[in-house]
């Protein structure tokens, strides 16, 4: 009886030759020494990163844009303020810093900050630029304006976590405040510094019903305020920058350069993929 003579399974040869095809494949093609994976390769994972950067960087810009022109058309109604709302996003900015706020908090700030008065475009022009006191009724309705600003920009999904300080910035730390007659931390921690930023600049300020005060007047009304219209560990921190020489009530936030911070002159983010 013949035998078959026993062959090596057809697998065994091709296990033989795998490592070196396998070694020659990728040393052969570059996008597979390139990949992350082996099988596929990074650049298009790049120009995803890339791109939504970009995206990121140009909405930024785009919201940035919405703030200036709401900010100007504020300023536009009322001259004797002009650079306010600037001046106050600045203070607040210092102060921001100094008690170490993480860095999306501190530009939610800002922004907050710049379009605190947007509410005072529903404001009636007689009562914006009075000239001296206002009557009790003129003042009741001054004090609907933060209510005003979040109506006018609650339909921007942007603004969303601004809305709470902006409503809030004249709330009072002992409960005598308005809109609603929040208390002590109840405030939001953004109003608080809000607050105190907004107070510094109207009283270094001249404004058509006073005189710019001094800075140890403001020093002086500060210390005078503290635990009952402003939160004391706040007003501490402005007591400190407030004594820094040299002292620049009117200066531009920090960081003016950076993407987003600056009237821009377009909205096409650079270094974007063409």
């Amino acid at each position: 009886m013949r035998t078959a003579k026993p062959t090596r399974p057809a697998s065994s040869a091709r296990e033989k030759g795998s490592p070196r095809k396998r070694e020659s494949r990728l040393d052969s093609d570059p996008r597979l020494k390139d990949s992350a994976v082996g099988n596929e390769p990074r650049q298009p994972v790049d120009s995803v990163v890339q791109w939504s950067r970009c995206i990121e960087r140009l909405l930024r810009t785009t919201f940035m844009q919405s703030t200036w022109a709401l900010v100007e058309a504020v300023e536009a109604r009322d001259p004797s303020t002009r650079a306010h709302s600037i001046t106050v996003a600045a203070i607040a900015e210092a102060i921001g810093r100094r008690m170490a706020i993480p860095a999306r908090r501190l530009r939610e700030l800002r922004a907050a900050a710049l379009l605190h008065d947007v509410g005072k475009i529903g404001i009636p022009d007689a009562i914006l630029n009075k000239v001296g006191k206002l009557t009790r009724e003129e003042f009741e309705i001054v004090k609907t304006h933060p209510a005003k600003g979040v109506q006018i920009l609650g339909a921007i999904r942007f603004f969303s976590e601004m809305r709470p300080i902006i409503l809030h910035h004249h709330e009072a730390y002992d409960g005598g405040g308005y809109p609603c007659g929040l208390r002590g931390e109840d405030i939001p921690f953004g109003a608080r510094v809000l607050s105190v930023a907004d107070a510094v600049e109207t009283m270094l300020s001249a404004r058509t019903y006073k005189p710019a005060f001094p800075v140890p007047h403001v020093r002086a009304e500060l210390t005078a305020c503290s635990g009952r219209q402003f939160d004391p560990a706040v007003t501490s921190v402005a007591l400190e920058w407030l004594n820094e020489p040299p002292f620049e009530p009117r200066t531009a936030p920090r960081d003016t350069q950076d993407e987003g911070s600056v009237r821009p002159t377009s909205v096409r983010a650079p270094n974007c993929p063409s």
